[in-house]
């Protein structure tokens, strides 16, 4: 059998990241508060219309676990916005 040496490469210059949370950098917890605050803007509107707070909540949910699961990094460092 070949044993194929291929040099390790090591990237340069590039910036350490620093979680606050595991998968998390405060940018992306900045990002997902600010689109907490806009979901939450979205639901008092449509409880002002409908007069029902389970479907407000529901929003709420929603766009936090959308926010959550958009700008969660993986093992590579990399969201979902640097992915496409």
């Amino acid at each position: 059998m070949e044993k194929n040496e291929k040099e390790l490469v090591i990237p340069e210059n590039c910036l350490p990241v620093e979680y606050l949370i595991m998968g998390f950098t405060m940018y992306d917890i900045l990002a997902i508060g600010i689109c907490v605050v806009i979901g939450s803007v979205v639901a008092l509107s449509v409880y002002h219309r409908t007069h029902n707070s389970m479907i407000a909540v529901a929003v709420i949910f929603a766009v936090a676990i959308v926010a959550i699961t958009l700008w969660r990094r993986d093992r590579f460092t990399e969201n979902i916005f640097n992915k496409i």
